[in-house]
């Protein structure tokens, strides 16, 4: 095969990664608006199709959820916060982990009020519960935790904003002291419009599939010389530039002041710590949560451990996902059900 022809396969490959291979840029344009508490919050009655690593389908109610309409016409109230699993990205609403808390309750007299926002960690569940406890008046307030909650901008309530329609990062990721202007913010917006469109430079450079095997692994990234370890033990809050030690404390003081405002309106509260893929697979242990739960050894707070629970080498995330499948998220929804059954019939 000559240099030519073998250019021009190349390129065929290159254009197949573009349509085949490369999943689409995230789409959630219009889904925000900017929160003077929380920095973004969801617009009331969006409804429309958001891509992320699929495209669902979404719905908000009148309180800015992706909820049914609340209404407080029963007793057991049960308020759910917490991140994009809580959420329920990227599944079909009735298949996430509080849609199907609320099927296993379908015949009861509870009713679920799912409080997730993509996007929220700590800081922004404080701001939550404390809005929206008064409005629901719960008898318990679930947080559904996922271990980035507690990176460095899931401490600072004010670490995005909604700037034309688009949720984005108020801070700069190298220096997490530094606030972006408005200019830098649209800065940085215009550039990730620019990635979205389709360039011929970047065909012709082999761009497109050099990035595919970047993904994976079987080319090092820029400046980077290609890694030697292995992928089975990914644990991300290793990273200490996005999980430093030392906020672990400032972590455990916010998750105190949630269980603290749920208290005040009257409810109970439960964390549930819910497993990676990889905790569960491999039965390993993301440091960041280890570094919360040591801060909070003292405090008697109700934890649901559901990285105790995953049977080794169960499969909780979806193929190009890291979110829960259906399956996950069924079993989740199992034993937090079980758990507050348990705990409900001791505080009888």
């Amino acid at each position: 095969m000559t240099t030519a022809s073998l250019y021009v396969s190349l390129l065929v490959v290159d254009l197949a990664a573009v349509f085949l291979l490369t999943p689409p840029p995230a789409e959630h344009r219009g889904l925000y608006q900017k929160d003077a508490a929380r920095g973004h919050a969801h617009v009331p009655r969006f409804n429309g199709d958001v891509r992320t690593s699929a495209k669902f389908a979404v719905s908000i109610n009148g309180h800015g959820y992706r909820d049914h309409e609340w209404r407080f016409d029963v007793q057991r109230r049960l308020l759910v916060v917490g991140d994009s699993f809580t959420f329920g990205e990227p599944l079909a609403v009735e298949v996430s982990t509080v849609g199907q808390l609320q099927h296993l309750s379908r015949d009861g007299p509870i009713r679920y009020y799912n409080a997730g926002v993509s996007g929220y960690g700590l800081a922004h569940v404080l701001e939550t519960v404390s809005k929206e406890c008064p409005v629901v008046r719960p008898e318990r307030v679930i947080y559904l935790y996922y271990f980035n909650d507690t990176r460095w901008d899931g401490l600072i309530v004010d670490s995005t904003t909604v700037v034309d329609g688009w949720m984005v990062p108020t801070m700069d990721r190298a220096d997490r002291t530094r606030r972006l202007s408005q200019a830098q913010i649209r800065e940085h917006i215009a550039e990730a419009m620019a990635q979205r469109s389709f360039s011929m430079s970047d065909w012709f450079s082999l761009a497109n599939v050099v990035n595919f095997l970047r993904r994976r692994g079987i080319l090092p990234l820029d400046g980077e010389t290609a890694s030697t370890a292995s992928s089975d033990s990914p644990l991300l809050s290793t990273d200490t530039e996005a999980y430093p030690p030392d906020l672990s404390i400032r972590a455990a003081e916010i998750l105190r002041a949630i269980a603290g405002s749920a208290r005040s309106c009257g409810a109970a509260f439960t964390m549930a710590i819910l497993p990676t893929d990889w905790e569960a697979r491999l039965g390993i242990k993301e440091p960041a949560t280890e570094r919360l739960l040591a801060s909070l050894a003292n405090d008697n707070l109700d934890i649901l451990d559901l990285r105790q629970q995953a049977e080794p080498g169960r499969v909780l995330r979806l193929p190009n996902d890291n979110h829960y499948n259906p399956d996950a998220a069924a079993w989740a929804a199992q034993r937090i059900a079980k758990h507050l059954e348990e705990v409900a019939g001791k505080a009888r």
